[in-house]
């Protein structure tokens, strides 16, 4: 089974949202693998517009100086129902001078181990080498309607190359959380409880002691719900 797009295409990955005018074509595969590759000239994310435009070079001084062609390829394949992965490839670049504007790859898999849940993502810049995510999450249930979840994450900013923000060098976080999920049988009320700690990477930035910059974070949230008589749902 295959599909043909043609025509201005919004691409959805584990990359994000990308438009462009181009074409698309989808293969359904044999043992649940499928695969979408795909092309055309790429669009700025949110403008709908080349990326040599007026609407970037008036906020960017050093805006990108050609448009730039979009290309890749997104695979997923779920043999059973246990094990489904994907994977995706994506290329940015101008046909002139063959500027790179970005080159990317991203891996996920999830894992079902009788109850529970094994999520994992990878997110690569083939650029500048830089491992923008990595991610893994277990969840599994606890009986009397609870659920429990914790993971672990590695975040780093992309930027792509045509953008003068990636030379600042931004640097990311490692991330440990838990989540605590309960469900009444009924399925009238719910609630949950996480939690997480963050540790920011050295900004190699000098600050005098007594301004006691920190380098870790933390978050707690709480919340619920309650379906009452006639429909009236409350949360909070």
């Amino acid at each position: 089974i295959y599909r043909i797009q043609a025509g201005r295409i919004w691409q959805t990955t584990a990359l994000g949202f990308y438009n462009y005018d181009g074409g698309a074509l989808s293969l359904r595969l044999p043992k649940g693998l499928n695969v979408d590759v795909f092309g055309g000239l790429s669009l700025v994310r949110g403008l709908n517009d080349l990326h040599h435009t007026d609407l970037i070079s008036s906020v960017e001084s050093l805006g990108p100086r050609f448009d730039a062609y979009l290309g890749g390829v997104h695979a997923r394949w779920r043999p059973n129902s246990i094990l489904s992965t994907a994977f995706t490839y994506q290329r940015e670049g101008t046909r002139r001078y063959n500027d790179l504007y970005a080159e990317r790859v991203a891996g996920s898999v999830r894992l079902l181990v009788r109850k529970a849940t094994l999520d994992a993502e990878v997110k690569y810049d083939l650029a500048s080498r830089t491992t923008n995510l990595a991610r893994v999450n277990l969840t599994t249930p606890l009986g009397a309607g609870f659920r429990v979840g914790a993971g672990l994450r590695k975040y780093v900013p992309f930027f792509e190359l045509w953008t003068i923000w990636g030379a600042f060098s931004p640097v990311g976080f490692q991330e440990a959380s838990a989540r605590l999920d309960w469900m009444s049988p009924t399925g009238r009320a719910s609630g949950h409880v996480s939690g997480s700690k963050r540790s920011y990477a050295d900004t190699d930035a000098d600050a005098p002691p007594e301004y006691e910059i920190r380098d870790d974070g933390w978050r707690v949230a709480a919340g619920g719900r309650i379906t009452l008589a006639g429909g009236l749902i409350l949360g909070g």
